[in-house]
């Protein structure tokens, strides 16, 4: 499963993975499903199918494993609050339903705190998760706390992380009324991107650059920043077979789509 994955094979990754689960639970392995179920559910994430990984989350969570791996809940919890984010990135409102992915991520900050402090990455991690959840609910200040423990954090950022600071500074910046501000970031955040090969990255900082450039009046320079960002995304989708999804990949990204359509009819 995890080599079709990593080949871009997905649904036979799906299926496997599905399988897996299924087995684990038939023998009562709770690690083998508790696995499956959690790889399964990025597999989702990866397709765009984030309502199908949140409930696949929900039930990796509901499996608990033994305690000889406590942090293996955090991790879950890590990964239902980024998939709920992911709803929230491509535009959707969250349902009654769904959980609060503050609360998710912040109860998973606590445990982690409390008995799996030995891995900065996952820290940092849960970290950004919160900074983005509080933006999407138009709360900077708490944003820009969060993001302000991760540059406290003695461990270096992985390079992708360092990219999501990039970019969430760059968001508060634009909610702030400082979009020549966010430009700058935006700019670094794309040669940054660049230079790791970094297609989502790269994406995430065309469409930045297009929103603070139009917020600015370089309407013309916006255009080309909206044309490469949707070029790098139709890339993107092309690793994703027409099978496993590529219309859905392609679908949750629309609004922003919508946004640039927007800007250009209010000029």
């Amino acid at each position: 499963a995890l080599y079709a994955k990593q080949a871009g094979d997905y649904r036979t990754a799906k299926q496997s993975l599905s399988k897996a689960a299924r087995i684990g639970t038939r023998i009562g392995d709770e690690h083998m499903t508790f696995y499956a179920l959690t790889v399964l559910a990025t597999t989702l994430q990866e397709l765009g199918q984030t309502t199908e990984a949140a409930l696949t989350l929900e039930r990796a969570m509901k499996v608990n494993p033994a305690s000889d791996k406590p942090c293996a809940q955090t991790d879950a919890l890590t990964n239902y609050a980024w998939t709920l984010l992911l709803k929230q990135e491509r535009g959707d409102t969250l349902t009654k339903s769904d959980d609060d992915p503050i609360d998710v991520q912040t109860h998973a900050l606590t445990l982690f705190r409390a008995r799996c402090s030995n891995s900065p990455k996952a820290e940092a991690s849960m970290l950004i998760n919160l900074a983005l959840a509080n933006l999407h609910q138009s709360q900077n200040d708490e944003a820009q706390a969060y993001l302000n423990q991760l540059d406290a954090m003695k461990s270096p950022l992985s390079k992708e992380y360092q990219l999501w600071r990039f970019d969430l500074l760059a968001r508060i910046a634009m909610n702030t009324g400082a979009p020549s501000d966010a430009l700058q970031l935006y700019e670094s955040m794309s040669r940054l991107a660049q230079r790791e090969g970094n297609a989502a990255g790269q994406w995430r900082a065309q469409v930045g650059r297009a929103q603070s450039l139009s917020s600015l009046g370089h309407h013309d320079r916006a255009d080309a920043a909206w044309e490469k960002a949707t070029a790098l995304l139709y890339e993107r989708s092309l690793f994703v077979p027409l099978h496993a999804g590529r219309n859905t990949f392609l679908a949750q990204w629309e609004p922003l789509q919508q946004q640039h359509v927007g800007s250009l009819l209010q000029r």
